[in-house]
């Protein structure tokens, strides 16, 4: 479809009559503008909202704020958030679910605290955003685009499951941390098929 359009508008520029000497180039753009189609073929360098969540930051009292904003770069049809966390994180203070602003530009700011049980396990929190804008196509139909953005913060560190050993790769030579695991290997047996 892309070349049919391309042999349309090198039709339309072949058939325009000879200018008048020199012209200038607005004259040119302007009568060769008009006979073409216009479509908007701009490309998106960055999605319809932009999602940033900072680093836990721990209180006096042991719970940590997370403070995250949703940059609005183009109108949104609806724009929602979500918190999503293990059982045990639970939210002390803010909410686990909300709305974003709709117009395009607008900066939503949000921050929650959540009392975080103690230990080292490593876990996840998510910021799920979801919304929805109005698209087009190159016809120019406009129809409803969902967009989702996910953001994710951890914490804590991983249990190892055994001791960690340090070896060289064989292939590439390079130093490699490596878990050692526990195992059992048995000897398997065949059994006669009668």
């Amino acid at each position: 479809m892309r070349y049919s359009h391309f042999l349309i508008a090198a039709a339309a520029i072949v058939a325009l009559p000879a200018p008048d000497p020199l012209p200038d180039q607005a004259a040119i753009s302007s009568s060769v503008s008009a006979l073409l189609p216009v479509i908007d073929r701009s490309c998106k360098p960055t999605g319809p909202i932009d999602v940033q969540i900072g680093p836990l930051a721990r209180r006096v009292d042991g719970s940590f704020d997370v403070d995250f904003s949703i940059n609005t770069r183009l109108p949104m049809q609806r724009l929602e958030w979500e918190l999503s966390m293990p059982y045990e994180v639970s939210v002390l203070d803010g909410e686990r679910r909300g709305s974003a602003a709709l117009e395009r530009g607008a900066v939503t700011k949000e921050r929650v605290r959540l009392r975080v049980p103690g230990g080292r396990e490593r876990r996840e929190i998510e910021l799920i955003t979801r919304g929805v804008f109005l698209g087009s196509d190159e016809t120019g139909a406009r129809f409803e685009e969902p967009v989702t953005v996910v953001r994710r913060l951890t914490f804590g560190e991983s249990v190892p499951v055994g001791r960690e050993v340090v070896s060289r790769d064989p292939i590439s030579g390079e130093a490699e941390t490596f878990a050692e695991i526990p195992s059992v290997q048995r000897p398997s047996v065949q059994r006669e098929k009668r």
